[in-house]
């Protein structure tokens, strides 16, 4: 069938200054392409996304005596959903990164949907990832560490989706171990040249493991509702202490209203508990979204 090639340019800018006795600037900066395939083939049995990306980071600061931090990547991917019979579905995907600071990794990923019923799904899936260190993790005004190695990762998820007039529920159990975490933790005061409270440093292994709820219906016409909660257990793999900055209890209520011509405006709630950071335990928070958006065909 035919294919729809997908094509997007960007370019993100930042500019801090920062003051601390002497002014310091730190200009960071990311440009990219990166474009994606979809496909039908063999009468829609496969379904194949591919694409590929390119891109390139750079800082410039007075706390690198002005001198010009580069950084070149690119990534290839490709995936094919084979629908095995009517009920199943069987995912295979993979993807290759390649960072002129890091070298480069190949990851994939396995899974499996199977319609239990007309409108209950169960699904399962496994997989490996890899995430290079930010240029900011490298080099932040804040203080950075180019000497952090990339994240790898396995993740296994089970759930359950099911469709019901005007909307889905969805259950989900999801379990991920990550080797050489960034995490930003107390500097090495023994360290002389440290002269931050926190880096960014690398934790040799840490779990990721919880449930995932959602709701979505129809409310009105026009006005669609969601809801969801998670529960998270963030661990330092070797201590077993709860990695810092991540919460157990998190929730989301939203609200998304259609107008005419594909104008559409939307409202979402989400709510976080209590986290402990820097050696003491900060209160829960809420943070409000409003957005207005535009759908053209």
């Amino acid at each position: 069938t035919d294919a729809v090639l997908n094509v997007r340019g960007f370019k993100d800018a930042t500019h801090q200054v920062y003051s601390s006795g002497a002014t310091s600037t730190h200009d960071v900066g990311t440009t990219g392409l990166e474009f994606q395939v979809d496909q039908q083939l063999l009468d829609g049995r496969h379904r194949v996304t591919y694409g590929g990306t390119v891109g390139e980071d750079q800082v410039e600061s007075t706390d690198l005596a002005g001198k010009k931090r580069e950084r070149a990547s690119w990534a290839l991917f490709a995936q094919d959903v084979v629908a095995v019979t009517p009920r199943l579905d069987v995912t295979l995907s993979n993807r290759y990164d390649d960072y002129s600071t890091h070298g480069g990794n190949f990851s994939y990923r396995v899974g499996m949907s199977y319609d239990v019923t007309v409108n209950t799904s169960a699904y399962a899936s496994y997989g490996t990832a890899f995430r290079a260190p930010t240029i900011n993790d490298m080099y932040s005004v804040w203080g950075g560490n180019p000497n952090l190695r990339p994240e790898t990762s396995k993740a296994y998820e089970v759930g359950i989706e099911r469709y019901i007039r005007g909307g889905r529920v969805s259950a989900a159990y999801f379990n991920r171990v990550v080797d050489d975490l960034i995490a930003w933790l107390p500097a090495d005061t023994d360290d002389p040249e440290s002269g931050y409270a926190y880096e960014p440093r690398n934790v040799n292994k840490a779990t990721f493991r919880g449930v995932d709820f959602e709701v979505e219906a129809e409310l009105l016409p026009g006005l669609t509702g969601r809801a969801g909660y998670m529960f998270l257990l963030a661990e330092d793999a070797n201590t077993g202490q709860t990695l810092e900055g991540k919460t157990k209890h998190q929730g989301s209520l939203g609200l998304t209203y259609s107008h005419f011509g594909g104008l559409w405006t939307g409202l979402k709630i989400s709510a976080f508990g209590e986290r402990f950071y820097q050696s003491r335990v900060l209160p829960g928070y809420a943070v409000v979204d409003l957005s207005v958006g535009q759908a053209f065909d």
